[in-house]
């Protein structure tokens, strides 16, 4: 049995699963064309071998912890910006070589410490930043103890910091810069509760996850897992938690299981005041501990999303429009686009004009005033191109943020008035599979299925009347806006006089 020191590298894909769900082919594809072209060259050019492939994750040994390390920064610079993000973690250790595998205790606390490295992060261990903080001219936070599954002991962790900025580790906590625009929240580590060391790492599993969901909303920032973890165990005041993270918000909460109950309680504190804001608990059977973690996130994040948005549109309302930011006319567009009123969106329109003067690149305000355009087919508006406007923003959204569920929401919406209905039940299928739990999507996807979904993708657009049975074309201008389909004779005024293309099948 041949045994040598030896630097691992242990990589994985961060939103691996949520990538492969909205796009199998394009994902694997694009997977392989980053490992050919960019990956393995770099690996090869630091003196690392590609010990294997795991479905989306790598492990590597390099014979040196400086040019493991040197790999893992070149690495996440050259991926910067690049919709796939790798969490990368690295050890010095002992390890096993077994013809061309590798195995041993130094292994096992590569691949424990890389979930704890945020998506383009670098995590390394205790042993690793000992031997290179004084070599590599790098900065690096310390992440305090952890205890991983499968590991004797705590185990030291490092963030190194890309960029050149950051604190070296050492020194004193230093407050974050304030927020901009946005709100922010942090979650921290749920307490456990049980007694049971072992239920720490389903109470690890439940932050993770909240953590992981609360980006879909894109209402407010949300701190990276391994800052928050910095604080577990942690008694100290929430306020000077939130001051140290910079963040408005932070939601805390305990996991206690009995036999085969768990019950997990949340609250949500107002960093400004240090006050309960919301406060839930949540019993549940443990049949499919999965699938309770990802109910329970999934809940959370809707639930923190309501309530954030209602504080953030509070805020503004004592505000002068003269000192609104971008993100400011964004939340009043949103605001007044809710009452689907005319003189409302007509409002919620100017104020999304505006905050995409001062930001074009805010694909929020490009999905609001997409829905403004489809909105003013409500009260008959038959502007010939409010639809191709609202396509116009739709596009400009899904490009910005191409992995919103919205932007596919809107174009559906917009396919849809547009009569080409097998895009538009393609879009909503999109948008339903990135997030499967957002409320108007389903509503939208209910929408196609109630008017015979199966004829709207196989046809160019016709399918059957509810109110006179016949088959003919549906109304564009219905479409767009969701209304319900059928004649005059059985219906609302508001439908047009005929039916288009009211022939009999």
């Amino acid at each position: 049995m041949q045994r040598r020191l030896a630097a691992i590298l242990a990589a994985d894909l961060a939103g691996y699963s949520r990538l492969m769900q909205a796009d199998e082919v394009g994902t694997l594809a694009r997977l392989q064309a980053l490992r050919r072209d960019q990956i393995e060259p770099l690996i090869a050019g630091h003196r690392g071998r590609i010990v294997k492939l795991m479905g989306d994750g790598i492990l590597a040994e390099f014979p040196s912890v400086v040019d493991a390390v040197a790999c893992a920064v070149a690495w996440q610079e050259a991926l910067t910006g690049d919709a796939m993000q790798f969490r990368i973690a690295v050890n010095l250790g002992d390890i096993i070589v077994d013809e061309d595998d590798i195995y041993g205790y130094g292994v096992n606390i590569a691949s424990r410490l890389e979930p704890l490295a945020e998506p383009g992060g670098i995590c390394v261990s205790g042993t690793v930043h000992g031997e290179v903080h004084r070599k590599l001219d790098l900065k690096f936070e310390d992440m305090g103890e952890h205890r991983v599954k499968n590991i004797d002991g705590p185990i030291r962790a490092y963030r190194v910091v890309l960029g050149g900025t950051g604190r070296q580790s050492g020194d004193s906590a230093q407050s974050a810069p304030p927020t901009v625009g946005k709100p922010a929240i942090a979650v921290l580590p749920m307490d456990n509760m049980s007694g049971d060391p072992e239920q720490a790492f389903f109470a690890d599993g439940i932050t993770e996850d909240i953590i992981t969901a609360l980006p879909h909303s894109r209402w407010f920032n949300v701190t990276a897992r391994n800052s928050s973890f910095a604080f577990r165990g942690r008694s100290q005041d929430i306020r000077e938690v939130a001051r140290q993270l910079g963040v408005d918000y932070v939601l805390e909460g305990s996991v206690r299981k009995g036999g085969n109950q768990v019950r997990i309680t949340v609250q949500l504190i107002d960093a400004a005041t240090g006050s309960r804001t919301w406060a839930n608990h949540y019993d549940r059977s443990l049949d499919d501990e999965f699938a309770v973690q990802d109910e329970i996130a999934q809940r959370i994040s809707s639930i923190l999303t309501e309530r954030i948005w209602q504080d953030v549109a509070r805020n503004i309302a004592g505000k002068q429009p003269a000192d609104y930011s971008a993100w400011d006319h964004t939340l009043k567009g949103v605001e007044l686009l809710h009452h689907l009123e005319p003189e409302m969106v007509d409002r919620a329109t100017n104020h999304l004009h505006q905050a995409l003067a001062l930001d074009p690149g805010n694909h929020l305000a490009h999905l609001a005033l997409g829905f403004c355009f489809l909105a003013r087919g409500f009260w008959g508006d038959r502007d010939g191109d409010r639809i191709e406007k609202a396509e116009f923003h739709a596009l400009r959204a899904k490009e910005i943020a191409p992995d919103e569920a919205q932007s596919y929401r809107l174009l559906s919406r917009v396919y849809a008035g547009k009569g080409m209905f097998p895009e538009a039940w393609d879009s909503v299928e999109r948008a339903m599979r990135i997030n499967p739990n957002y409320g108007d999507i389903i509503g939208n996807r209910a929408i196609y299925y109630l008017f015979d979904g199966d004829s709207i993708r196989r046809s160019n657009g016709s399918t059957r009347c509810w109110s006179c049975t016949r088959t003919h074309r549906i109304p564009w201008t219905l479409c767009a806006t969701g209304r319900r389909l059928g004649c005059l004779a059985r219906s609302s005024t508001q439908l047009p006089r005929r039916c288009s293309g009211a022939s009999a099948a």
